[in-house]
């Protein structure tokens, strides 16, 4: 992995000063990836109904919105403050438990690990989920962790009931990272997140959802 300082990226008028990764994407077919780094020093908000992604720097910014404040402050398996970037909330899961799930732009899937899928009744070898062949990749090529398909319908955040959709079941090392090996955990990937107008407010404090409906 390399790492550079480079000139201030731009976005629209923006001047965005970052550390860049360099890394293999043409696989995913994309140029770049716009990280937490850049992303957890404005109040963003994404409305994918409108094409819009916008950058609110007002440090004044108050959501009307619905907003869950940031669990990874209290989840550190060290009984310390954790500071990963990413927002932590509670996804309630079709059978009511929760499972603690990263909220993460950058992973189209919504993905829960073995513990919380077990928590559901489901099992590698269960009829419900199937073996998806190449598992799921990181940035690394050819580096995957074994992963099931599951349509799961029933999970929400709040009050927020979702749409049925596919997720994956896997036990990726980014759970580990946030003390969730052995808990139920989950990645909240875009396809979901896309179903309503979000917010991340500035420093990763929480997540902030557009009310059901036209935004």
């Amino acid at each position: 992995m390399l790492v550079a300082r480079v000139e201030p990226l731009r976005v629209g008028r923006l001047n965005l000063p970052t550390d860049m990764i360099a890394a293999d994407l043409k696989d995913l077919k994309i140029d770049g990836i716009l990280g937490q780094d850049v992303i957890n020093q404005y109040d963003t908000t994404f409305d994918l109904s409108r094409g819009e992604l916008i950058f609110d720097a007002d440090e004044d910014f108050k959501s009307k919105d619905v907003c869950y404040p940031n669990e990874a402050l209290n989840i550190g398996s060290d009984g310390k403050p954790m500071d990963q970037g990413f927002v932590v909330v509670d996804l309630t899961l079709p059978n009511g438990k929760k499972a603690s799930s990263i909220v993460d732009t950058g992973s189209p899937s919504t993905i829960l690990n073995w513990p919380a899928a077990k928590t559901m009744g489901l099992a590698a070898e269960d009829a419900r989920v199937k073996r998806k062949p190449k598992g799921t990749e990181g940035l690394q090529p050819g580096i995957s962790t074994p992963t099931w398909l599951y349509r799961a319908s029933g999970l929400k955040l709040g009050s927020w009931a979702m749409k049925p959709m596919e997720i994956r079941i896997s036990d990726l090392p980014v759970f580990e990272g946030f003390g969730l090996q052995a808990k139920p955990g989950a990645i909240l990937g875009f396809y979901a997140l896309n179903q309503r107008r979000f917010t991340i407010t500035r420093q990763a404090k929480s997540l902030c959802l557009s009310k059901p409906g036209p935004a």
